[in-house]
C-alpha cells in the first residue's frame, strides 16, 4: 500500500505537499497575560510563546478587508473539487489559525515561502496551534496578488501553479484551513493548509511535559491499532517513548518535543504527527 505518512511530495516555489500528520484546536490550556501583536521579528519558535504571540495577532486581524476574498476562495475551492467528483474539505479552526498566522507573518515581513525565516513550516505551526490533532498528511498552497484583485482572479492565480492545483484534488486530504492577510501596500497574501486528519487525542496535550503523561487516541480509521508513543526533536532525535499507556520522560529539561503516535494497520506501522510540547 502507498505509505503517504512519511514521504514528501516534490514541491514548487510556492506550492507544498509535504506528507507527514488533527482535533478542534485550543490555542492555550491556561490563562496568559495579554500580549501585543508584534510581527517585526516574526513568531517565536517556543511552543508557549508561539501560542501567545499568534493568538494576539489573530485577535487583532482586521477581518473586513479580507473576509470577502476568504469566503469566495473557500467556495471556489469546493467548486473546483466538485468538478473532480471529490468531497468537500472539512474546515478546521486550527488549520485556519495556522494559515492566517503565516499569511500575516509574510505580509508583515514581505517574504513568500512555506518556511518562515525562523525555520517553522506549516506542520510546525499546526502542531503548536492544534493541541489534540493527529495528522497523517499535510500540504499547502501560497499565492500573492495585488491590491483590489477580484476573488475569482485570486483563486485563478492560486491554481495557476500546477502543484497548487494538484494539491486541491489530492484524495488523501480531508480538512483545510485558509488565511488571507493584507500587506501595507495592499497586496493580499493567501495561504491554504490542507491536511489528512487521522485521529485526535482524547484530551488536549499539555503545553509542557514534566515527567510523565497518559494520552489516549481516537482514530478516524477504526482499523488503526495504537501501538505506542514517541517524543522527538525536529531532527528526529528520540527524547522519550512509551507504550499505549503513557510516555515516560527523562533528561528532557529545556527541550522542545513533538508527539508522534504509532498506529498499526495490518503489517504496516504509521507515525501520526501530534502536538508540539515544551519539555521540562
Amino acid at each position: 500500500m502507498l505509505q503517504f505518512y512519511d514521504k514528501p511530495f516534490i514541491l514548487s516555489a510556492l506550492a507544498l505537499a509535504a506528507l507527514g500528520g488533527a482535533a478542534q484546536a485550543t490555542t492555550a490550556d491556561r490563562e496568559t497575560e495579554p500580549i501585543a501583536c508584534d510581527l517585526s521579528n516574526g513568531f517565536a519558535s517556543n511552543v508557549e510563546a508561539y501560542l501567545g504571540e499568534s493568538t494576539a495577532c489573530l485577535s487583532a486581524l482586521e477581518a473586513d478587508e479580507v473576509t470577502a476574498v476568504d469566503t469566495r476562495i473557500r467556495a471556489l475551492t469546493e467548486r473546483h473539487r466538485a468538478r473532480y467528483n471529490m468531497d468537500p474539505l472539512a474546515q478546521r479552526t486550527s488549520l485556519d489559525a495556522a494559515a492566517r498566522a503565516h499569511a500575516m507573518d509574510m505580509a508583515a515581513r514581505g517574504y513568500a515561502d512555506h518556511v518562515s525565516p525562523e525555520g517553522l513550516d506549516h506542520l510546525d505551526r499546526v502542531r503548536r496551534l492544534d493541541r489534540a490533532g493527529l495528522y497523517g498528511a499535510m500540504g499547502a498552497n501560497i499565492t500573492i496578488v495585488p491590491a483590489g484583485t477580484d476573488p475569482i482572479d485570486a483563486f485563478n492565480a492560486l491554481i495557476s501553479d500546477p502543484v497548487n492545483a494538484e494539491n486541491l484534488t489530492r484524495g488523501v486530504f480531508t480538512h483545510a484551513g485558509l488565511g488571507v492577510a493584507q500587506a501595507d501596500n495592499g497586496d493580499l497574501y493567501i495561504v491554504q493548509v490542507l491536511a489528512q486528519l487521522d485521529g485526535e487525542l482524547n484530551r488536549p496535550a499539555p503545553l509542557s511535559l514534566a515527567h510523565s503523561v497518559r494520552l489516549n487516541a481516537n482514530f478516524a480509521n477504526a482499523r488503526f491499532e495504537h501501538t505506542g508513543w514517541r517524543v522527538e526533536t525536529g531532527d528526529a532525535v528520540r527524547l522519550a517513548s512509551g507504550g499505549t499507556r503513557g510516555i515516560s520522560s527523562r533528561r528532557l529539561e529545556g527541550e522542545t518535543g513533538l508527539i508522534e503516535i504509532d498506529a498499526r494497520l495490518g503489517t504496516e506501522v504509521f507515525a501520526l504527527r501530534g502536538p508540539a510540547i515544551s519539555l521540562q
